[in-house]
């Protein structure tokens, strides 16, 4: 089943949250292994040593050689330059230059071969692997521990071929010489394999988590795009899982709006015009409903449905939609002053809204979810936003939406006009409907 366009925005967003962490990650590597690298050599050469004059030191030139790749590392994940290839090559670079290090102390020493497996630079092997753990990429840290187990064999291989007189099985005698017990060699390399195994299923598990913690940030804000912030944040609080064909009943009250003769005007402005213009009203209009406690049930081109009461129970809900409607009302006419200051038309709007049982709930499937609201009230209140044409006035409610948000604390700063037995187109018996904001002197000489 394909996926759909929401769904694979939020996978795509995810997915680049995840990238850019890895990123960040990488420049931190890059500085520890600079710092590392600085810190290793400056003991080095402060540290007086035993080398004599026919040894031979590898470390200069295993650092000269070592130094610049880091600084264009650091360079190229400063500039988010690390790609794949590089990355493998970083770990192979890292291990390689380790264990090439750790093989010169034979030399440097002139000691036998597995003179060098007693070096106690065999912990930086944990240290790479440990460095790739921080870019939460389970590919690299496996990768590491690998190289690193394939070098210290090598090692291994190389110390017993080159002396196979010195190899030892008892402990006394391999913890006071330089001799070779392959028993302890076996642990070191279990010690490695171990290390990487359990950094690579915490990388794997913290990747999971981040993942998980993305989806939800951004499931958290697609849900604010449609509830009010309190909703949203109650929703959350609760841990309510919202699944297709779950659904509640409520008492709420549903409020419709529209943009007059939209359809006239997408038809003569150009398609940018009208997408903006669908986009600024659809902005203006949302705040007002959030900011009572509604919640957007859906856009219908230059329709809102919104609700309030439904997706949380509330004892106000008729009350909250009444003052939205006069918020609305205020939103309006200051978008229209700012278009006639701006020498454009002004805009015309319808609004209705009802109470009554509905059931609020999730439809859809796994791929596409939706939630929405149905019911009488929601039927009627969308008969009533169509009436308001025939009436000719901006807002209308039912008489028992009236009396209900009377009695739920809503107090009218302005008479309103009844409009007792009324017929509405679609009901089969009249309404007593209540005017909530009447027609302008310039709407209806327009009309």
């Amino acid at each position: 089943m394909a996926k759909s366009a929401e769904t694979t925005k939020t996978e795509l967003t995810i997915a680049q949250a995840i990238r850019q962490d890895h990123e960040r990650s990488e420049v931190v590597i890059s500085l520890v292994l600079i710092v590392f690298v600085a810190l290793f050599t400056a003991f080095y050469f402060l540290v007086p040593n035993s080398t004599t004059e026919q040894a031979f030191e590898a470390f200069p030139y295993i650092m000269a050689l070592y130094s610049p790749y880091l600084i264009v590392r650091l360079v190229l994940a400063v500039k988010r330059m690390l790609w794949r290839p590089f990355l493998i090559l970083s770990c192979l670079l890292d291990v390689g230059m380790l264990t090439v290090l750790i093989w010169s102390f034979h030399l440097q020493y002139l000691e036998p071969a597995p003179f060098y497996l007693k070096a106690p630079t065999f912990t930086a092997y944990y240290l790479l692997i440990a460095l790739r753990a921080l870019a939460s990429r389970t590919r690299y840290v496996i990768a590491t521990g690998v190289l690193s187990i394939c070098g210290w064999t090598a090692l291994v291989v190389y110390a017993k071929l080159a002396a196979p007189d010195m190899v030892t099985h008892e402990v006394v005698e391999y913890m006071h010489s330089a001799k070779l017990m392959m028993s302890a060699e076996v642990e070191r390399l279990l010690s490695l394999a171990t290390v990487t195994t359990i950094l690579a299923f915490a990388v794997y598990r913290t990747k999971k988590l981040l993942e998980r913690a993305t989806t939800e940030a951004q499931n958290n804000k697609n849900m604010s795009r449609f509830f009010s912030p309190e909703i949203a944040s109650q929703i959350r609080a609760t841990g309510a899982g919202i699944e297709p064909g779950k659904g509640e009943h409520r008492t709420a009250a549903i409020l419709m709006m529209d943009l007059r003769g939209f359809t006239k005007m997408s038809t003569e402005l150009p398609a940018n015009s009208v997408m903006r213009l669908l986009a600024e009203y659809q902005s203006r209009m949302v705040a007002p409903i959030f900011r009572n406690g509604g919640t957007i049930d859906k856009f219908m081109g230059d329709g809102i449905m919104a609700h309030f009461g439904a997706a949380s129970p509330s004892t106000t809900y008729a009350a909250d939609c009444m003052r939205a409607v006069l918020e609305l009302e205020r939103a309006c006419d200051l978008w229209n002053k700012e278009r006639r200051d701006a020498g454009q038309v002004e805009l015309r709007f319808g609004i209705a809204c009802a109470v009554g049982d509905v059931i609020f709930g999730a439809v859809g499937d796994k791929d596409r979810l939706e939630l929405t609201t149905i019911g009488d009230a929601v039927n009627l209140a969308a008969k009533l936003e169509k009436h308001t044409k025939e009436a000719k006035v901006i807002a209308l409610s039912t008489e028992t939406m009236w009396y209900r948000s009377l009695d739920q604390g809503y107090r009218p700063v302005k008479e309103f006009r009844r409009l007792p037995q009324s017929p509405v187109a679609g009901v089969p018996h009249m309404l007593n409907l209540v005017v909530l904001i009447e027609k302008r002197e310039a709407e209806a000489a327009a009309a």
